[in-house]
Formats: C-alpha cells, sequence, structure tokens
C-alpha cells in the first residue's frame, strides 16, 4: 500500500474511533454532522471554515472531506473490523481508478507526440 493511501486510511480509521466514542469527550465535541434532514440521514460531517490553506490542508479539514466522500455504507459500519474491511476495499478501488486515468493521460501523450513528429519540427528556415 503507498504511504499516501496508508495515511488516507489511518486518517479515517481515527476519526471513526473519535466519532463512535473511542476518544475522549472534547475530541468527540470537535466534530459537527451537517443539520439538514436531508442530509442528517447520510452521517455527513461539515467542513470547518477555513481561511488559510495551511488550515484547510490540516488534519481537521482533510479528514471531514475524505470523511464525506466515503460512501454511506462505509460511514455506517457497526464496528471497526467491518470498517476497516471496506475501507480498505473502498481505496484500493479508488487506486485503480486512478491508475486507469494515469494511463489514459499516458497514451493521449504519445499520440500527441506522434503527431508531432509527424508534422515535423516546424524548426526549418525559409528563404
Amino acid at each position: 500500500m503507498r504511504l499516501d493511501t496508508r495515511q488516507t486510511l489511518h486518517m479515517l480509521l481515527l476519526l471513526y474511533n473519535l466519532l463512535k466514542s473511542q476518544g475522549p469527550q472534547y475530541f468527540q465535541e470537535t466534530w459537527v454532522y451537517l443539520q439538514s434532514r436531508r442530509l442528517a440521514s447520510m452521517s455527513l460531517l461539515e467542513i470547518p471554515r477555513h481561511r488559510t490553506r495551511t488550515y484547510g490542508d490540516s488534519y481537521h479539514v482533510s479528514v471531514v472531506r475524505l470523511w464525506n466522500s466515503l460512501h454511506k455504507d462505509i460511514r455506517d459500519s457497526p464496528t471497526l473490523g467491518p470498517f476497516k474491511v471496506s475501507l480498505r476495499k473502498y481505496l484500493k478501488k479508488k487506486k485503480k481508478k486512478k491508475k486507469k486515468k494515469n494511463k489514459i493521460k499516458q497514451k493521449k501523450k504519445k499520440k500527441k507526440k506522434k503527431k508531432k513528429k509527424k508534422r515535423g519540427g516546424g524548426g526549418g528556415v525559409f528563404f
């Protein structure tokens, strides 16, 4: 597992533990669920307001974005075991999709290079 994927996994595991009352009370109070009726049943968290990029990249803000991007079934896992399993599956699928997109981009770049070569460099001198 790549470092960024492991980092995401552990960030979300920590948040899951904090939300499911396995942490101090003051940590649980820092996370606010969205209050609209439609969204409350989805267990989405409110993204904290932030003005600086530094705070926007902090654990508090970035983990909420990650949490909200998870499928509802994963967020609503009853215990840590099923949450870990489904989270790892989700991250593997996400990784495969990312690889596939990168391959498509690389193929497009190769095609563009071939077209440029066929047309010529365009660096000739005309008299």
